[in-house]
């Protein structure tokens, strides 16, 4: 029988698996950050804030006057 040299293992590295294991969680998380904020429903309702340097508002709509042979057929 032939002798045979005991070979170990080569030492594995560890760290640059560990890193490249952070990146692909982060870009998993990323993706599915940006898969939520395009599902998700905005509130379509909300107003936007005034602007300071907005134009007035326009002033409310009021009926106009009624006519004198209006006011007449309402009287009587």
């Amino acid at each position: 029988m032939a002798a045979h040299a005991m070979h170990y293992p080569r030492r594995r590295r560890r760290w640059p698996r560990r890193i490249l294991g952070v990146f692909a969680t982060l870009a998993f998380l990323g993706s599915g950050v940006a898969i939520a904020y395009m599902v998700i429903p905005r509130d379509e309702t909300a107003t936007p804030p005034p602007q300071s340097g907005a134009a007035p508002a326009a002033p409310k709509k009021t009926a106009p006057a009624l006519t004198k042979a209006q006011k007449k057929a309402r009287q009587g």
